[in-house]
């Protein structure tokens, strides 16, 4: 995962280097490095524990959830309803 990020910060030098450097973003840079480093460690821990069917369902099925209720309940990005938003929503809920 590391190496993929590298990777994209390389071929996207002029893009990342604007949003390192804009400071209303640099919040949600930081908040995401920290949930790529901590997903992988959470969700191997988890599968320990729970096994791995429960796990999965846990963990995989329920970011299609989260993201949707992120989106929809406008702490992100505002509602738009409507057209292709609306219907990713729905399918992210539905699946």
């Amino acid at each position: 995962m590391g190496m993929g990020g590298i990777i994209l910060a390389l071929v996207g030098s002029g893009r990342t280097r604007a949003v390192v450097e804009d400071p209303g973003v640099r919040v949600w840079l930081v908040l995401g490095a920290i949930g790529a480093t901590v997903y992988p460690l959470t969700f191997y821990q988890g599968m320990a524990s729970a096994g791995i069917a429960l796990g999965n369902i846990i963990a995989l099925g329920l970011g299609p959830l989260v993201a949707a209720r992120v989106g929809v309940g406008g702490r992100i990005a505002p509602p738009p309803c409507g057209g292709r938003p609306c219907r990713e929503r729905s399918l992210a809920l539905c699946s």
